[in-house]
């Protein structure tokens, strides 16, 4: 599988809106999307959105104090190794999820999980291997219904970039969760739970070897390969299509029996 890997990580400025829309997004109004679509987020108004739902999700579990600002974020989002993407619905941000990488060529660029659960790291995975994280998974806490179709798609994109940068994919998730990737993403546990940077909640660090399970991941998920499309949203020379995004094609449910946040 050939994968278009000019993945690039946050950029200075906004992509272009969609053609027929006559706004940029700096404003803080968000365009209307007719039907829910995954994008890639790069504009401030549409970040500032992610941040607003994570809050809210955070807080619907105690997961966070409360806030003046009601936003979310760390300083992970404003570092250059990471794209953030989302689910939008209308003028609604539903679902987010961010994906970071670590390049062994670039050590002073890491992960929230290398910050969390180093020991955990140095155990399971070979020295000099690429990582890729999935973090701050969110969705909207009023509308847990239809967030499996909001997970799938987002770990679309998360396939994407795990494709791109080979290695190992990790991600660190609460106890009631493993299950799930386990099933889904063939990730094992690799070590105790542990607080997780910016939560008040303890999360199980998982990971396996993108290069070792992605075929199997594939066949048992067909719903997970990328598509086209899916790639074009890392692509360079697409950045105004970044924010236009694509539409969300119901996946194969059947075999999901939880709902992740």
């Amino acid at each position: 599988m050939t994968a278009n890997c000019n993945v690039t990580s946050r950029i200075s400025h906004a992509p272009d809106c969609a053609p027929g829309r006559t706004r940029r997004h700096e404003s803080g109004e968000l365009p209307h999307y007719a039907s829910p679509r995954v994008v890639r987020v790069e504009s401030p108004s549409l970040r500032d959105r992610v941040y607003e739902l994570r809050y809210r999700a955070y807080r619907s579990n105690a997961s966070i104090p409360e806030s003046e600002q009601r936003r979310f974020s760390d300083r992970f989002d404003d570092q250059p190794n990471h794209v953030l993407w989302a689910i939008v619905e209308g003028t609604r941000i539903v679902a987010s999820l961010r994906t970071t990488w670590y390049d062994p060529k670039l050590p002073d660029l890491r992960t929230p999980e290398q910050e969390a659960y180093s020991d955990d790291l140095t155990r399971a995975v070979p020295a000099g291997i690429p990582l890729v994280s999935g973090n701050r998974l969110v969705t909207e806490p009023e509308r847990n219904g239809r967030s499996r179709v909001h997970v799938m798609a987002l770990l679309r994109q998360y396939m994407v970039v795990a494709e791109c940068h080979r290695g190992w994919s990790i991600c660190a998730v609460r106890r009631h969760h493993t299950a799930f990737y386990q099933r889904v993403l063939c990730m094992r546990v690799l070590g105790p739970e542990r607080p997780y940077p910016g939560l008040t909640c303890g999360m199980h660090l998982m990971g396996e070897s993108f290069v070792e399970q992605a075929d199997l991941i594939y066949r048992n998920h067909p719903e997970l390969v990328p598509t086209a499309a899916d790639r074009m949203l890392t692509a360079l020379d697409k950045r105004d299509k970044w924010e236009v995004g694509n539409p969300i094609h119901r996946p194969n449910l059947l075999s999901l029996e939880e709902t992740v946040r």
